[in-house]
């Protein structure tokens, strides 16, 4: 799946926040789509955490761990699959101090 267009994360982000309830500030909504570059799994795993733990920093922080924890978990299926895109999308979606964490043989080719 192909990230999503700016202005369709935006929305994307939107919707969910109104379908719970919640009013989040348009600047950080601006911030995670900055952040997350439209991948779809990391706009959910973002709005998700959001949610159940109210602020921007946390949810953040709880998508960027969710994110290094699927990068520990699978990096031997995504390796033998090597599914197209799948390690740049896993990667795009964390921040640049986190990427030291990714297992090497990840990085490579």
């Amino acid at each position: 799946m192909r990230p999503f267009p700016r202005e369709l994360s935006k929305d994307f982000l939107r919707v969910g926040f109104s379908e719970v309830g919640l009013k989040v500030p348009e600047e950080e909504i601006e911030k995670a789509v900055n952040e997350l570059d439209g991948i779809s799994c990391w706009l959910v795993e973002f709005g998700f955490n959001y949610w159940r733990r109210g602020s921007f920093e946390c949810a953040m922080g709880g998508m960027i761990a969710r994110a290094q924890s699927v990068i520990r978990e699978e990096p031997v299926d995504v390796v033998e699959k090597n599914t197209e895109g799948v390690k740049s999308h896993l990667l795009r979606g964390l921040y640049a101090e986190d990427i030291q964490t990714v297992p090497e043989n990840l990085l490579d080719g």
